[in-house]
């Protein structure tokens, strides 16, 4: 029996029951082509399904065996002059319910394993509005690292399995090297640093849930505070204090993930990544960074473009075909690059 779950039949890209079906077939097959991928390569949390099917524009990430479906509202979900918004939600939760209800099926996992959430444009810049409070949370692993993630509480577990590639190239070059990850959420790049023998991470974030997040995954991985400083900070600020150190530290690798949109400590000022990045970098470069060292830059927002006068002066290779890893569909997940200064002595 054919279900139609769109609001618009003229809207292709409404959920359909052809729609389902499609995502039904493609989730077989990425379960079985995936998993042998994953198992090769010793990944044990991977995206499964990357809006593979048009009329099911979904994600599904497989965290050892927990699943996040991630459901991105569309046009086709909001209130028009044919429908109120009531009604706009109700039949967008009768199409999540109907994916949901696939997912179960093929994947072969029981409802609780499975996590839903909700991903649409809203206002304001917060990036750590909480969602619930059930703190649902596992350990799960990364080739030697092992990680706390939240499958509840927040958007966002905990790890973004994007940048995988990116925090295996960060761990290969840590061995011995000073490191410092700006914006650096739950830790990732912190933690394969210090496994991988860095001889000092400093993360600075301006979230204490964060900070502690990063405090329990040290802990997971028998790292200890005294090489790896956790500060908690606006980003902006610590660089004002660092700066006017006399003793101050540069680093050999500096991570840099920063948001698209962000608030400063002073209210009044907004951080924009497009406007803002330039001056970022160019100071990160200058007054932080070894002369022979490399900042590793990566961001999500789609429609960015580096200056053209960090290009002019320093070195910037963008790798990023490199950093968005196979189980990715969308190849434009992220855009990263390696700065150097011109003048490097290799």
């Amino acid at each position: 029996m054919e279900t139609n779950l769109s609001i618009s039949s003229s809207d292709n890209k409404s959920l359909g029951g052809g729609g389902l079906e499609m995502f039904r077939n493609r989730l077989k097959k990425n379960k079985k082509e995936l998993s042998k991928w994953a198992k090769k390569n010793n990944i044990s949390c991977y995206r499964i399904y990357d809006k593979d099917v048009p009329q099911v524009p979904v994600a599904i990430d497989d965290y050892e065996g927990d699943y996040v479906l991630q459901y991105f509202r569309g046009p086709y979900d909001m209130p028009n002059d044919s429908i109120n918004s009531l009604e706009a939600d109700r039949v967008m939760d009768e199409r999540i319910q109907a994916i949901e209800e696939i997912i179960i099926e093929v994947l072969q996992i029981k409802p609780d394993n499975l996590f839903t959430k909700l991903r649409e444009k809203k206002k304001g810049l917060s990036q750590y509005n909480k969602l619930s409070k059930s703190y649902q949370t596992k350990i799960v692993k990364e080739g030697l690292a092992k990680f706390k993630i939240n499958l509840t509480d927040y958007l966002d577990v905990g790890l973004f399995l994007d940048h995988r590639p990116l925090r295996e190239k960060v761990a290969l070059l840590a061995q011995g090297k000073k490191i410092l990850n700006l914006f650096s959420y739950t830790g990732a790049f912190t933690i394969h640093s210090g496994i991988a023998g860095a001889s000092f991470t400093t993360s600075v974030d301006s979230s204490p849930v964060y900070i502690d997040w990063i405090l329990d995954n040290l802990k997971l991985n028998q790292l200890s505070l005294d090489k790896n400083e956790l500060v908690c900070s606006d980003i902006f600020d610590w660089m004002d204090g660092y700066r006017l150190k006399k003793d101050r530290m540069r680093y050999d690798l500096i991570v840099l993930d920063p948001p698209t949109f962000s608030n400063t400590k002073k209210k009044e000022k907004i951080f924009d990544l497009q406007l803002d990045h330039s001056k970022l970098i160019n100071n990160l470069m200058i007054e932080f960074l070894n002369p022979d060292g490399i900042l590793f830059f990566s961001t999500n927002f789609r429609k960015f473009k580096l200056s053209d006068a960090l290009m002019e002066q320093f070195s910037c290779q963008e790798f990023s075909e490199q950093t968005v890893p196979n189980d990715f569909r969308d190849k434009k997940i992220h855009k990263s690059w390696q700065i150097e200064f011109k003048d490097k002595v290799i």
